[in-house]
């Protein structure tokens, strides 16, 4: 999986085909800051897109795992550093599923304690269900293929 056009970091897919049907599919994204100089925007946010994208998604998704220890009952035991911890890892690889980069991060994820938590405590959250989903299928890169 990667990301959308509409969500950072904006990626979109370029096929290239070769010859004798060989085909080279890679994810580019979306040259905001470019585009701000281009048109004379002086939006720091815009200018610097790339940071401001992933930090502003990273804090939709800690933020999702947040409403989502408020909404069940059976989350709402956890202290609030495990909260904390939870919802980073949450974010983490939430935000490089959309990056298509889990492969990058996986293990080393899989590894911190925010991450075991879920495992241990996140049932029935749907969220940690999406996160079992995200390591299992998160094996490969999903930015580049080539097929020759």
């Amino acid at each position: 999986m990667t990301g959308s056009l509409s969500t950072p970091p904006c990626l979109y897919g370029m096929l290239e085909y070769g010859p004798e049907g060989t085909f080279n599919y890679h994810t580019k994204s979306l040259d905001m800051k470019a585009w701000a100089e281009k048109t004379g925007n002086k939006d720091k946010n815009l200018l610097n897109f790339s940071n401001y994208g992933r930090k502003y998604l990273s804090k939709v998704f800690y933020n999702q795992a947040q409403d989502e220890f408020n909404s069940l009952s059976t989350l709402q035991g956890l202290t609030e550093s495990q909260r904390d911890m939870m919802a980073k890892v949450y974010a983490e690889l939430n935000s490089a599923c959309y990056e298509g980069k889990v492969a990058d991060i996986r293990e080393k994820v899989m590894a911190k304690k925010g991450y075991k938590l879920w495992q241990e405590e996140g049932y029935p959250s749907i969220l940690s269900q999406y996160l079992e989903w995200i390591t299992a299928d998160g094996g490969r890169d999903y930015n580049t293929l080539s097929v020759k």
